[in-house]
Order: structure tokens, then C-alpha cells, then sequence
């Protein structure tokens, strides 16, 4: 019992100290940032003097949202560091991004330049009002000669006008200055949603020291409010050329900092995710409770197919989890269970949420090229390229912009997470294909035989290149699969396709010539009752 009051005690005693302690604040500047999946590490570098004795260094400026946690502090010099801790400060919240600043300082030149064009506005006005006034010349007794009142008239007429003419000029500014306010006005509003006053972080380092001592300190912590994303630009410039990428990364951050001129890394890591290996329990298996149903007479039995059921379907529930300008070089580096990108030039990232590409790497993939089409489907033919050794460059599954000779042709994704040995690639539909699939008239009627009908249809699909070199195609139709005895499928004809009998599907791989047309056909009968409505096309 004696033990506890005194642990207790030095801890208060401790408190009281840090409490007492003077407070000195230390500046530090971001140096380096790695950005993981979801969150970023920032690393903080500062230098201040350490007074002597006890004392509490404060290190302001900090995202609230920061993980206590991952907050790791080192210094240089001779004291003693006795305590680390993080406090949210709510009553000096961060200041404002570099941005927001920025367009307000806009929106007060404008404002300034629109109230001078108010003055003279109102200046003209009251000079206007001013000659307007006094238009009545002479006296009542005493008149005023012809000439001097050819003269006044020539006056009134002269500067009234170009009263009237500078009047138009100002307002025809100060509507376009107050366009222009609006403008402003609209994109601080949109930047201010996303820079809302945050409370700011603070991390307190209680020390020690004989005497005063000049130091240096790191500071690193984990903010949440980041991430990055991996994007590919596919580019083909021809069929007999390899497949470039371009893999990118879109960094986002809002952390309330902005990251100027560090040195960023990115990781394919994400500290959000649980690092705890999975562990398989016990699966036990308890019989269902008998159901019990009811005569008409009020008596219970147990439904004996219900619980040969229950038995056979008896299993545990299971969650299921859903000769171009030069880049800045990146080093990569193979981690335990991560992979890193670090960038050899400094970036500037500010903190507004939005996505800026960084640029990781380029590889020339060697690559087979056919094209694919299924016009039941679609008329159009898309070029796949088909990449071999792809496990050799570490790709992330992740959206991919596609360049075919030199035209953008959309976008797509990029799933390296297969188990086959080829990754194929779609990298959108080729005009220079032209298909067409037309019915086949001579196969319309329907031959009725008995209570049961048999009709055959039949069509045909063109493929015309009309590129300046030959291509590889692969084309795929198909027929209908019976699901019942009552009715029967038979293919008659298919030109020499590949037939699953099973799917139904009809593939043809065809190399066309330049300028070349393949005529490609296939033809199935299906007989069935005529009592069953069936459609065939």
C-alpha cells in the first residue's frame, strides 16, 4: 500500500513540475515526408536553445489529427529529456493555407479598387447635381447679355456631357470589377470549405538541463489526412513496338500544413491496415433444434426432411471483405513487406485535398498485340496487348490513361494482381476496324413438324482492316445452350470456329491482310415444342 502512495505521489509531484515549468517554444520546418497508401510520416527538424533547469520545450503548429502514438522525438545536446506528450490546441488553431491567404489579399485589392471608382462616381454625380442647381443665371432685375448666355449654355452643354461620358466609363469598370469580385469571392468560398480553421497540435517535451544548451531536434509523427494513389499512362505508338508506361502517383494531403520543398517518399505500405496475422479458431458443429410442426389436432412432430436439410446446409456464416522534358529521378527500394519510391527532387504539396501527380517511374514492356471483338455485343474492336514477365516491375493495381499513335483514347484498369503468367491489357476500341454482323435472310421461316417447331437462324460478320498493316483478331459469338430436354440446339455451321459446347461460344482467330476483308458465318437450328415461348435472337 506504502508502494502505490508513493508511485502516486511522484507522479503528481511530476505534474506539478511540468505544470510550473517555463514554456519555450521551438520552430521547426518539414524536411521530408513518406507517404504511404493512406497517412504520411512527416519528419520535423528545429534548433533551439535549452534553458537550465527544468523546462518545457513546445512544439506548435502541428496537425491535430496527428497519431500520438507514432510520435517519436530525438535530440542533440547534454540534458535530459524526462517526458513526451501531444495536447490539441483549440484556441490558436493553424494558420491559414498559403492559398486562402492569397485570395483574400485579392479580394481586398479588388474591393479597394471598386470603392475609388464609387468615389469618383460619386463625385461626377454631385458636380452633375452641382451645375444642374444652378442652371438659373442673372437676376430677376438685372439680366444677362445674349453673348454671356451663349456662353454658359456652350458650358453646361460641354461639361454635362462629359459628366455623362465619365459616369458610363465608371460603371462599365466597376461592373467588371465586381465580375471579378465574384469570381474571387466563389473560389475562396470553395477553398475555404477545405480549409476550414482547425484546432492545431502541439507536442510538449518536459527536460532537464545542468545548464543552458544549444540543440537540435527531430521530430516525426503520423498524420492520416494523406495518402497516394497509383495511376499508369499506357502509350502505343505501334503494333510492333513495345507497350511504355509511365506509372505516376496522386498525392493527396489535408493535413492543414502545407509540404513545401521537401524531400518525399512514397510507400506502398498502409499503416491503417491491422498488422495482426490472422488466426484460425475451432469450427464446431451443433445440430440444429428439431422444427416442430402441427397437426390439425394440435399435435407436434418433427418434420423429418427439414432436418435432413438443416444438417446438409449446416455451416458457419462468412463475412465477405469488399524526346519529352525529363522527370526527376526515383530510387526504389525493395522492404520487407512494402515497397518505396523516393523521389531525388523536392516537392511542394500543399494541403487543399487536392491530387498532384509525382512521377515514379517508366518501363518499355515487350508486348504481343491482338485485337478482340465481340459484335453481338459491339461493333467496335479493341486492341489488347499481351505482356509477358509483368511480375518483373512491381505495378500496382490502379487506373490507366490510354494513348494509341499518338491519340488519347480513355481510360482504363490496370489489375496486376493476377495469377496468370500474361496480363492483358485492353487498350480501347480501333476505328480502323470496321465490323459488321447482318442476319442471314435466308434462314426466316419456321418448320413445324408434329406438336414441336424447328427454326434456323443463321448470321454473318465482316471484318474489314483498313489499317497500313496486318493485324491478328480474335472474334467471338455464340449460340444458345438448352437448359431443358424439351428443347434442342444444333450448330450447323460456323466456318471453322472454336466451339464450347458448353458456353455456347463460337471463337475465330483470324490475321487480316491490309485493306484485307474476312467473311466469317454461323448457323444453329433449335427445335421445341410449340407450346414454349422461346426467343431466339
Amino acid at each position: 500500500m506504502n508502494r502505490i502512495i508513493g508511485i502516486c505521489t511522484g507522479v503528481f509531484i511530476t505534474m506539478a513540475l511540468q505544470a510550473a515549468a517555463p514554456e519555450k517554444t521551438i520552430s521547426t520546418a518539414i524536411e521530408e515526408v513518406s507517404v504511404f497508401r493512406q497517412g504520411a510520416q512527416v519528419m520535423r527538424t528545429g534548433q533551439g536553445m535549452v534553458p537550465a533547469g527544468q523546462s518545457v520545450l513546445k512544439f506548435t503548429g502541428l496537425p491535430a489529427d496527428l497519431d500520438p502514438a507514432s510520435i517519436q522525438f530525438s535530440a542533440t545536446g547534454d540534458f535530459t529529456i524526462l517526458s513526451v506528450a501531444f495536447q490539441r490546441n483549440f484556441i490558436n488553431p493553424l494558420e491559414k493555407n498559403e492559398a486562402v491567404v492569397k485570395l483574400e489579399d485579392q479580394l481586398e485589392a479588388l474591393q479597394d479598387k471598386l470603392n475609388r471608382e464609387l468615389a469618383d462616381l460619386q463625385v461626377l454625380t454631385e458636380e452633375e447635381n452641382l451645375i444642374l442647381a444652378n442652371k438659373n443665371v442673372g437676376s430677376q432685375q438685372n439680366g444677362v447679355s445674349m453673348e454671356d448666355l451663349q456662353a454658359l449654355a456652350e458650358y453646361y452643354r460641354k461639361r454635362l456631357k462629359e459628366i455623362k461620358l465619365e459616369k458610363l466609363e465608371v460603371d462599365k469598370r466597376k461592373k467588371a470589377i465586381q465580375e471579378d469580385l465574384d469570381k474571387v469571392r466563389q473560389q475562396l468560398n470553395a477553398t475555404m470549405a477545405q480549409f476550414q480553421k482547425k484546432a492545431s497540435g502541439e507536442v510538449l517535451v518536459n527536460t532537464l538541463s545542468d545548464a543552458a544548451v544549444n540543440a537540435k531536434f527531430s521530430l516525426s509523427y503520423l498524420s492520416r489526412s494523406a495518402g497516394w494513389k497509383p495511376s499508369y499512362d499506357l502509350k502505343v505508338t505501334s503494333v510492333s513496338q513495345p507497350v511504355s508506361v509511365q506509372l505516376k502517383a496522386e498525392v493527396f494531403q489535408n493535413t492543414g500544413e502545407d509540404w513545401t520543398g521537401v524531400k518525399l517518399t512514397l510507400s506502398t505500405g498502409n499503416p491503417a491496415e491491422p498488422g495482426t496475422r490472422p488466426e484460425l479458431q475451432t469450427w464446431r458443429l451443433y445440430p440444429n433444434p428439431p422444427v416442430v410442426a402441427y397437426d390439425r389436432a394440435g399435435q407436434g412432430y418433427l418434420k423429418k426432411e427439414r432436418l435432413e436439410m438443416d444438417a446438409m446446409t449446416a455451416a458457419p456464416m462468412v463475412e465477405e471483405e469488399v524526346a519529352d522534358a525529363n522527370y526527376a529521378a526515383v530510387s526504389e527500394f525493395e522492404q520487407a513487406t512494402t515497397r518505396q519510391y523516393k523521389i531525388d527532387v523536392t516537392y511542394d504539396i500543399p494541403g487543399d485535398g487536392q491530387e498532384h501527380t509525382v512521377r515514379i517511374g517508366a518501363y518499355d514492356l515487350p508486348a504481343t498485340y491482338r485485337y478482340y471483338a465481340a459484335p453481338k455485343l459491339d461493333l467496335n474492336a479493341y486492341l489488347t496487348a499481351r505482356i509477358t514477365n509483368w511480375d518483373e516491375y512491381n505495378l500496382l493495381p490502379g487506373q490507366a490513361n490510354l494513348y494509341l499513335e499518338g491519340a488519347f483514347l480513355g481510360k482504363t484498369w490496370l489489375n496486376p494482381g493476377v495469377t496468370q503468367d500474361t496480363l492483358e491489357v485492353s487498350l480501347g476500341r480501333d476505328k480502323g476496324i470496321v465490323i459488321t454482323r447482318t442476319k442471314d435472310r435466308q434462314y426466316k421461316d419456321k418448320q413445324a413438324l408434329g406438336s414441336k417447331v424447328t427454326q434456323t437462324i443463321g448470321w454473318d460478320i465482316e471484318v474489314r482492316n483498313t489499317k497500313s498493316q496486318a493485324i491478328d483478331i480474335v472474334i467471338v459469338d455464340q449460340v444458345p445452350v438448352t437448359a431443358t430436354d424439351e428443347v434442342e440446339v444444333k450448330l450447323e455451321n460456323s466456318r471453322g470456329a472454336a466451339f464450347d459446347e458448353t458456353t455456347g461460344k463460337l471463337t475465330w482467330e483470324e490475321n487480316i491482310k491490309s485493306g484485307a476483308t474476312s467473311k466469317l458465318n454461323f448457323r444453329y437450328a433449335v427445335k421445341y415444342p410449340k407450346r414454349l415461348p422461346i426467343t431466339l435472337e
